[in-house]
């Protein structure tokens, strides 16, 4: 499903209320944000900072140990959507033993690392779930999330996505990648379900992670 450029861009974080009130949304936006039973995000400039911080390097194994910087604040709004009965999914390129986890922590069962194929895995965790391309969101960040993001409901980036990928979202976060994206993206997905009659999403099914 393409999508027209921004439907909400990006505000200013340091002077707009923060999360935006629903009110200040477009209808057609609310509309698809009272539709999402299954949201997906990516890792990398999404659930963390985009930063790598290095740990050790083990010549003698040929590896590098990196670490991850994620935001409590996204954790609290992941939990919340899980409460209400929204599933929550990780689609990753990376391996990223950090961010596995992370899914861990905050029980995010179906949680997909070393993907070449994001679209591919979204269409098998539809099925798994019984979702419909309408009922879904995405956030991701980069270029290679262009498929993906073109393909759901609902698409979301975070304020500092290159340009091309802020372009042809449904909706742009005030707030960074590792920051309280997230969290906001949380926080209007719950606003338009509790205002629209009849979204209140039922529970489905969890799986394990995978890596």
């Amino acid at each position: 499903m393409a999508h027209a450029p921004d439907d909400f861009p990006a505000g200013d974080a340091a002077s707009s209320p923060w999360p935006p009130a629903l009110d200040s949304l477009p209808a057609a936006l609310i509309a698809r944000l009272a539709a999402v039973r299954l949201l997906c995000l990516d890792v990398d400039g999404v659930l963390s900072d985009g930063g790598l911080y290095f740990l050790e390097e083990d010549q003698a194994a040929g590896s590098t140990r990196w670490a991850l910087r994620f935001s409590v604040r996204d954790g609290v709004g992941i939990k919340r959507l899980q409460a209400s009965g929204i599933q929550v999914a990780i689609l990753s390129e990376g391996s990223l033993p950090a961010g596995q986890a992370r899914a861990r922590t905050l029980g995010i069962t179906h949680a997909y690392f070393g993907l070449r194929d994001k679209v591919a895995q979204f269409s098998a965790l539809c099925a798994t779930l019984s979702v419909s391309d309408r009922e879904t969101a995405f956030m991701g960040d980069e270029l290679s999330d262009l498929p993906l993001l073109r393909r759901v409901g609902l698409s979301a980036t975070v304020a500092d996505a290159v340009s091309a990928v802020k372009r042809e979202v449904n909706y742009t976060t005030q707030r960074r990648g590792g920051d309280g994206a997230v969290r906001e993206l949380c926080e209007l997905i719950l606003a338009a379900q509790e205002r629209t009659p009849g979204s209140n999403s039922p529970k489905i099914n969890s799986g394990p992670i995978h890596k």
